[in-house]
């Protein structure tokens, strides 16, 4: 038993790539954020970092449409019967 090594080398297989460039993004922001105000703006946006546009009331809903097909959400359904009319 004195022959049988205390420690083994272990080989993990690759990492699918996308995965990779995933982990290796993360890394990147993680070393920005403490000292990248651009950063640190992208990922947790403040009211200050954009321009507010004047509210308005949204348009009237219709329900006198045609549907083409009861699967497609409502902005499509609107879309597509405004391309037939």
């Amino acid at each position: 038993m004195g022959n049988v090594p205390k420690s083994f080398n272990i080989q993990f297989r690759p990492r699918s790539t996308v995965e990779t460039y995933q982990m290796m993004a993360v890394d990147v922001f993680a070393q920005r954020l403490p000292r990248d105000k651009w950063t640190r703006g992208m990922l947790f946006a403040e009211q200050r970092h954009a321009i507010w546009l004047a509210e308005r009331e949204l348009g009237k809903i219709r329900f006198d449409l045609k549907w083409v097909d009861k699967e497609l959400n409502y902005e499509q359904q609107v879309s597509l019967h405004i391309l037939h009319v």
